[in-house]
């Protein structure tokens, strides 16, 4: 999956000690960059929006530290994208939706993640891509696996991916990562009626460090599609996923 990514140059200095480190990549077939950062939620100062000219939401104002450095983080790594995607851009702002999720200036389709200290954004503008999605998602835990189980997941789909040779936290988290990316890549259709059991895995494979994954979507999502394809990476005792279609 990050594999067809190449590093974008970006001249772009670390604007405070909150962000620990930034990149920007892009994939040239799909015109698709992603912006990646590390963040320290510790540093976090709430002036920090001003700093970096991210607009805060007021739906955000009772939320923790942890939450609020996880959206500054997270719209920083858009702001890398947009200034890659044009140095005109780069004033441009990823607004928050009537759900709270991301909405991207005109033209564009974007997708945001973040968990721990990492936050990933994508976007492209290329009409080619209709479908876009990318989510991270730590290892999960002997007790969120309990917890997830039958909500999330069938034994039939741990089943499949397990086959693979991989253990059932991280068969669980792949799967878990995977719709949640389905149900970002499709939000506008959804309007935020999720129902993690629309989504049916139904194939897994790898290609290298990568893992594929093909679900097959429920009757009312046949309007626009049947079945979807989410690659799935292990990256620093996480499982980024991501949808492009």
């Amino acid at each position: 999956m990050l594999n067809n990514f190449l590093n974008f140059y970006s001249n772009r200095s670390l604007p405070n000690n909150f962000i620990k480190k930034h990149k920007v990549f892009y994939n040239q077939n799909l015109n698709l960059y992603m912006g990646y950062c590390e963040f320290e939620f510790k540093e976090f100062d709430i002036q920090m929006f001003n700093q970096m000219s991210i607009f805060f939401p007021d739906s955000l104002s009772p939320c923790t530290v942890k939450r609020k450095s996880e959206f500054l983080a997270g719209r920083y790594a858009s702001q890398l994208v947009l200034s890659a995607i044009r140095k005109d851009y780069s004033h441009q702002k990823v607004e928050i939706g009537k759900f709270k999720e991301p909405i991207f200036p005109l033209n564009i389709i974007g997708s945001i993640t973040h968990s721990e200290n990492i936050a990933i954004c994508i976007a492209t503008q290329s009409k080619n891509v209709n479908f876009l999605g990318i989510d991270i998602e730590p290892i999960i835990s002997n007790s969120d696996f309990l917890a997830l189980h039958d909500k999330i997941y069938t034994y039939q789909e741990l089943k499949i991916i397990k086959n693979l040779g991989i253990n059932y936290f991280l068969a669980a988290t792949c799967i878990f990562s995977a719709k949640e990316t389905i149900f970002k890549a499709f939000f506008d259709y959804l309007h935020n009626k999720i129902d993690f059991n629309n989504f049916k895995l139904y194939k897994t494979y790898s290609r290298g460090n990568t893992i594929i994954m093909k679900f097959h979507l429920a009757k009312e999502y046949s309007t626009f599609r049947k079945e979807i394809l989410v690659k799935a990476k292990i990256y620093k005792k996480h499982v980024i996923t991501c949808l492009i279609n």
